[in-house]
């Protein structure tokens, strides 16, 4: 184990007594990324920094698997089952870079062992988790863990963990107070940089025993934001699983050159097929836009926009008519049969929600004051229909390519 130099509040990038630059953001640098100690800090944006909790109330919506676990005194608790992990995972995915993931091991009972992780959806990932009286650094490939380093652990000297990256090393640290670190283990590993989800497990210290819990606290107390939402864009060409969660019920999805398909058929009923952001964007003072879907007779197409409590704003179109959903219920507007874009964007505290023509002409559709905490959203694109039996297909050519 190789000691690190201290730092203070004031100190934003800081050699480590090896010689080598350690990156990690003050307590009071609300960007979440470090600068070059005289300028200011350079904003980072949708790095791990960005899911942050002092978990005082957990939120059930943003962590899954939470309805197992619950909040004792501003904690994390997690139970252990026998013979089984118990999981409670972030709902948006994040990058991993030089500022990392830092978080506390409050405590963990007499039979119970504790894991931190960035992994992606499909399990492949970062790790560092307790195995009896042992601290063991880990990769993650396919769901399956391999520890690369274990080390005595010293449950006062070791209660904070820190997971990082720079270029291709992977570095992993603990703290007795977050201040002090000692560098664990540095290894080069090609471990996915997007697309990975800040994931707590609880396990039981020995088969068959499933008495007690873990508790984390002070997820990233030194957060980032989310990115702007108008920077991811898409041609939908192929897939990327790593920005796009898939969905669909009685209805096929394809890819190509037209754009995301979804096609309709099937028997009687209901039909739908959607994409959703893995990870969260922040629409303040940002858009996001769809070239406009093209809709069958007998389909509904939308662009959505959600926060962490469910509530949805958004556009949606019929071949006859075109809504607003904003918080409650949708209303009619009028539908611009020519539209060639849609947007919706925030400035100065306002939703507005608009339609292009090929010339990039934007017309207001409808404009309000929002109670949705902009900073963190999620967009969902869906074709839907009542009628799957007759057929057809709505089409979504282009994500976030409309003209200013």
């Amino acid at each position: 184990m190789r000691k690190l130099c201290s730092f203070t509040a004031s100190t934003i990038l800081f050699l480590g007594c090896g010689g080598k630059a350690i990156v990690d953001p003050p307590r009071d640098d609300p960007a979440g990324a470090g600068g070059d100690g005289g300028s200011t800090p350079t904003v980072v944006c949708g790095n791990a920094r960005a899911v942050h909790d002092d978990f005082t109330a957990p939120d059930p919506f943003f962590w899954l698997g939470l309805s197992e676990s619950q909040s004792v005194a501003g904690q994390l608790s997690i139970p252990v089952e026998p013979d089984d992990t118990t999981r409670v995972q972030a709902r948006w995915s994040v990058t991993l870079d030089a500022a990392g993931a830092v978080v506390k091991l409050a405590a963990r009972g007499s039979q119970a062992d504790a894991s931190f992780s960035l992994q992606t959806s499909g399990g492949d990932g970062v790790e560092i988790f307790t195995a009896v009286d042992e601290l063991v650094t880990s990769v993650i490939k396919s769901g399956t863990s391999t520890a690369i380093t274990a080390v005595p652990f010293e449950e006062e000297q070791q209660r904070w963990w820190w997971i990082r990256r720079e270029g291709d090393h992977v570095i992993w640290s603990a703290s007795p107070n977050g201040a002090d670190w000692v560098e664990l283990h540095d290894t080069v590993y090609d471990v996915p940089s997007e697309g990975l989800f800040v994931t707590f497990e609880a396990r039981p210290r020995f088969a068959g025993q499933g008495m007690g819990f873990v508790r984390f606290d002070d997820l990233n107390t030194v957060s980032a934001p989310w990115c702007p939402a108008h920077q991811l864009s898409d041609t939908f060409v192929e897939l990327d699983p790593a920005r796009w969660r898939q969905q669909q019920t009685s209805a096929g999805v394809e890819f190509g050159a037209a754009g995301f398909r979804v096609i309709f058929s099937g028997a009687v009923g209901n039909a739908r097929g959607s994409l959703t952001t893995r990870t969260a964007f922040d629409l303040r003072g940002s858009s996001v836009s769809i070239a406009a879907p093209v809709v069958a007779d007998n389909g509904e197409a939308s662009l959505r926009i959600g926060d962490t409590q469910g509530t949805k704003l958004g556009l949606s179109r019929t071949m006859t008519t075109m809504s607003v959903q904003h918080e409650a219920s949708p209303f009619a507007v009028e539908l611009d049969p020519d539209a060639a874009w849609w947007r919706i964007r925030e400035r100065n505290g306002l939703v507005i929600y608009e339609v292009a023509g090929k010339s990039g002409d934007w017309k207001e559709l409808w404009s309000g004051p929002t109670a949705v905490d902009l900073s963190a959203v999620e967009v969902v694109l869906e074709g839907k229909t009542d009628q799957v039996e007759k057929g057809g297909e709505i089409v979504f050519p282009s994500y976030n390519l409309a003209p200013p």
